[in-house]
């Protein structure tokens, strides 16, 4: 139904009657309603974007947790391995370690230890030493080797490294 853009009033019709007239004058038919634009590309693009940084937060939590776990266990690790004396064994430079397992688990030691010249600046060779299975609160006394030196070029010794499994 199309209403005229400049109306005229309303005619009686054959029996009398007048239609009424709209309330706010003559409406003016401007064709159909464009179609309603949808938000929900926009909508699921939003909740993916927000479900990967909470994904994301979540895994930098879970990274940032597991490297203070491994570094507080590192330094217990360290804090369980000393040198009990560095002395020629045989012509050989040998430390001798002392290891007592402070965690709640089973571990495994693999120390390295350096082997100093007499001014104790310089390294004149390694040795490794290893436990295997040191149950809680268990100790051991492994000995750490060199035996590519002179033994009149060492002169004491220091811990480098100590990894557990």
């Amino acid at each position: 139904m199309t209403y005229p853009t400049n109306p005229q009033p309303p005619q009686p019709n054959a029996g009398g009657y007048i239609p009424p007239s709209p309330p706010h004058g003559p409406y003016q038919y401007v064709g159909p309603r464009p179609p309603h634009k949808g938000h929900g590309l926009r909508n699921a693009l939003i909740i993916v974007g927000v479900g990967c940084l909470v994904l994301l937060g979540g895994c930098l939590a879970l990274i940032g947790n597991a490297a203070n776990t491994i570094t507080k266990d590192q330094q217990s690790a360290t804090s369980d391995v000393t040198i009990q004396w560095c002395k020629n064994v045989n012509d050989m430079p040998t430390a001798q370690l002392s290891i007592t397992n402070s965690a709640s688990v089973q571990r495994s030691y693999l120390v390295t230890v350096a082997f100093l010249d007499a001014s104790g600046t310089t390294q004149v060779d390694s040795g490794t030493a290893a436990v295997n299975d040191l149950a809680p609160g268990q100790a051991a006394n492994p000995q750490a080797v060199a035996i590519a030196i002179e033994p009149e070029a060492f002169g004491t010794c220091k811990i480098t490294n100590v990894s557990t499994l």
